[in-house]
C-alpha cells in the first residue's frame, strides 16, 4: 500500500523524530527488491518513483535498517564462504537482533520502555539438486516492555514470508507457492497462495495470483480471498504497457475491486516516462494516478517531474479499519533538478505543491548535497534543508497556517576497514510561536563490520519531541550471517 504523508507539519516532525541509520545516495542504493518483497510502491518511501527524497515512512524504515546491504543487488543475502550445502540444497541466512531502551509516554505518564526485535531470513537454492527450485523466508519476534503505572508488556511472533519458487525455461517465468507478496499493477498485497508469471511470446507477459489475504481486517483476517493479475505488452524496446485488476471478498461479499493501466515509454536514453491510472470500482472513483517524467540531457544534469492525484485511504482494503481515514483527494506537482559534479559529489534542488480539499494547500522547496571521499569513496557527508508553507482550514479540529524550516546534516566515517562512526542531526523550526512544535534529533552510532559473517552497532538518540519532554535512547544491533 502507498502511505505517503499528507500533512506537512506532521510529515516534517516525523522526519525530525524518526530513528535508525540515515539515507544517502552516497551510502546505499535504493532497494527495489525490498519494495517488491514488502508489497509497496517505490513512492511509499520516496517522494518520486525514481528514488529521490524520502517520505517520513521511508526515513523511518531506513533508520531501522542496516547501514549497508553488503554489496548485494536488491538486498539479497550474501552467502558466506562454506554456506550450508546438502542434498536438500544450498542454504544461507541472516539473523539480526535490535534492542532499544529509553523513555516514552503512556496515557500522559512517563514510562521507561525496552524493546527487542529479532529477524530471521533464510534462503535455499537448488533444492533437492534442482537448479529451478528455491526457497525464501522471513520471520520476526519482538518484545516491548514498559514500566510505571501504565506499563505494558507486548510480545509478537510472525512469519512475513515463506515461498517456494519454481523457475521455468522461459526468461522471467515462475510458479510460486506459500506466503508471499504479490506485486502486479493495481495489486500489492501479501497472501497465502500461489502466483504465476509466464511470457506469452516475445511481446506479452501474464501474471496471475490467488490466495487468502494475510493482514488482519476489522474482524480478523482481512478477507477470504484475493485473486487477480496483469497482462503486460511490449512494443519494441521503448514502449511497455499493462492492464491489471484484482478482486477480493470478505464474508462472501466483495471487499476490494480495483484495476487500471500502467505505461513505460523511453523513446531515447535521455527521456523516460512512467505513468499509471488505477480505479476503485467499489468507491467508483480514480484512487491513484501518477506520472513520472525524467529528462537527462547530459550525465551531469537530470530533471524529474512528478504529478500525483490520489486518495490515500483507498489504497487499503475495505476490511481495514484505517481505510476510512485520509479519504480526501489531493493533487501534487513536484520538480527535482539534480547536478552531478563528479562521481563523488552531487546536489539537488526540489519544489512541490500539493492541493487538498477545501482550498487547503502545501508548498515545499529545498535542496540537498551528497559527497563521498576517502581512499575508496567509503566515507560520506551530506546536508539537506527544506522550507514549507502550509495552509489547512481543518487540521485535527483546528486551523493551521504555518511556515516551517527543516535542516539536516550527517557524516559517515570509516576509521579502519572495519570500524565506522556515524553522526546524524536534524531539526525542525515552526515559525508560529503559539505552537511549541520545534523538534530535533541527534544520533551518534559506532559500528564494527569486518565484512565477514557478523557485524554490530551501538548508538544513542537524543530527541526533542514537540509533544513530550526531551529524551535519550540507547540502541544496539547484532547481525549474524550463516
Amino acid at each position: 500500500m502507498t502511505t505517503e504523508p499528507r500533512c506537512a507539519v506532521r510529515s516534517a516532525v516525523a522526519l525530525a523524530l524518526s530513528v535508525g541509520p540515515f539515507v544517502s545516495s552516497a551510502v546505499a542504493a535504493p532497494t527495489e527488491r525490498f519494495a517488491e518483497r514488502e508489497g509497496l510502491a517505490c513512492a511509499t518511501c520516496h517522494v518520486g518513483t525514481d528514488g529521490g527524497p524520502l517520505t517520513a515512512f521511508g526515513r523511518d524504515y531506513r533508520w531501522r535498517a542496516p547501514f549497508f546491504q553488503d554489496g548485494q543487488e536488491g538486498g539479497e543475502l550474501a552467502a558466506p564462504v562454506g554456506a550450508g550445502s546438502s542434498s536438500f540444497g544450498r542454504w544461507s541466512g541472516e539473523l539480526a537482533s535490535f534492542a532499544r531502551s529509553g523513555r516514552d509516554r503512556a496515557f500522559g505518564e512517563r514510562t521507561h520502555t525496552w524493546s527487542a526485535t529479532e529477524t530471521l531470513r533464510l534462503r535455499g537454492d537448488e533444492l533437492f539438486g534442482d537448479e529451478s527450485l528455491s526457497f525464501r523466508g522471513d520471520g520476526f519476534a519482538s518484545n516491548w516492555d514498559g514500566s510505571g503505572d501504565y506499563g505494558f508488556d507486548e510480545d509478537s511472533l510472525g512469519l512475513s514470508s515463506a515461498e517456494v519458487t519454481w523457475r521455468g525455461d522461459a526468461a522471467g517465468s515462475f510458479v510460486r507457492f506459500g506466503r508471499q507478496f504479490v506485486v502486479a499493477g493495481a495489486a500489492t498485497r501479501r497472501v497465502d497462495g500461489a502466483a504465476i508469471r509466464q511470457p506469452l511470446g516475445e511481446r506479452l507477459e501474464l501474471d496471475l495470483f490467488g490466495g487468502a489475504p494475510v493482514e488482519d481486517g476489522l474482524g480478523g483476517r482481512g478477507g477470504d480471498l484475493i485473486t487477480g493479475g496483469r497482462l503486460g505488452v511490449r512494443l519494441g524496446q521503448s514502449l511497455r504497457f499493462g492492464s491489471s485488476a484484482y478482486y477480493a471478498k470478505d464474508h462472501s461479499d466483495p471487499s476490494d475491486v480495483k484495476g487500471g493501466l500502467d505505461l513505460q515509454w523511453s523513446p531515447t536514453r535521455r527521456f523516460e516516462l512512467f505513468t499509471h491510472f488505477y480505479w476503485d470500482w467499489l468507491a467508483d472513483q480514480l484512487y491513484d494516478a501518477r506520472a513520472h517524467l525524467v529528462f537527462t540531457p547530459t550525465i551531469e544534469w537530470q530533471f524529474a517531474y512528478d504529478w500525483t492525484r490520489s486518495v490515500p485511504g483507498l489504497f487499503l482494503p475495505k476490511s481495514s479499519l484505517y481505510s476510512v481515514f485520509s479519504d480526501e483527494e489531493y493533487v501534487e506537482h513536484g520538480l527535482t533538478v539534480t547536478r552531478r559534479f563528479s562521481s563523488a559529489l552531487s546536489a539537488n534542488v526540489f519544489g512541490r505543491h500539493t492541493d487538498y480539499a477545501e482550498s487547503d494547500s502545501l508548498a515545499q522547496v529545498g535542496s540537498g548535497l551528497d559527497a563521498r571521499y576517502g581512499p575508496n569513496g567509503e566515507d560520506a557527508v551530506g546536508a539537506e534543508a527544506g522550507w514549507q508553507d502550509e495552509s489547512r482550514t481543518s487540521f485535527g479540529g483546528s486551523s493551521t497556517d504555518d511556515d516551517a524550516l527543516f535542516a539536516r546534516i550527517w557524516h559517515l566515517l570509516w576509521w579502519t576497514g572495519s570500524i565506522y562512526t556515524a553522526v546524524d542531526a536534524s531539526t525542525l523550526f515552526v515559525m508560529d510561536d503559539s505552537f511549541e512544535r520545534d523538534a530535533a534529533l541527534v544520533r551518534i552510532a559506532a559500528g564494527y563490520d569486518p565484512h565477514a559473517w557478523w557485524d554490530a552497532e551501538i548508538g544513542t538518540d537524543w530527541v526533542r519531541d514537540p509533544d513530550f519532554e526531551s529524551r535519550l535512547d540507547l540502541f544496539a544491533r547484532l547481525r549474524i550471517r550463516f
